[in-house]
């Protein structure tokens, strides 16, 4: 199992050490927060099953988006099973906006722009799903996007 934790990083290097790890841990994103120089207690913990990563991540209130410049840099044919646990996000893509409260979960493309957004601490479960293995077995995939499912 992977690990990433702010827990040894000095509070102001926080936040800068967070946008790294999503990077690294997830797809070319742009993580966002008020907050700039405070502390941003966060930890990710993930395991790969296969072809899937679950992820569990917990973190203080951002913003995380993920746009054109980003798909360029970092393509990928992915998508994001995400269920809130604790908390509550928003999520967009394409022009769709819902929020997710705990025991629901969202889905999110990575081949198109979206975004999350929390505005409190939160945990979320996500996992990393090759597109040929969710897809194929739905009728309507793009209904199931950026929705509280």
């Amino acid at each position: 199992m992977k690990s990433w934790s702010t827990e040894a990083v000095a509070a102001p290097e926080q936040f800068a050490y967070w946008r790294e790890v999503v990077c690294e841990a997830f797809a070319a994103l742009d993580p966002r927060s008020a907050e700039r120089g405070a502390g941003f207690a966060s930890r990710v913990d993930m395991e790969g099953i296969g072809a899937i990563n679950v992820a569990r991540i917990r973190a203080e209130a951002h913003t995380v988006v993920r746009d054109f410049s980003q798909i360029r840099r970092d393509p990928q044919d992915r998508l994001f099973v995400n269920l809130q646990v604790a908390g509550q996000g928003i999520v967009c893509q394409g022009h769709r906006e819902t929020r997710v409260t705990p025991g629901a979960f969202s889905i999110v493309d990575t081949a198109r722009p979206y975004t999350l957004h929390f505005d409190e601490r939160f945990e979320v479960l996500s996992l990393r799903v090759p597109r040929e293995l969710l897809l194929p077995r739905v009728s309507e995939p793009r209904a199931l996007f950026a929705r509280a499912l």
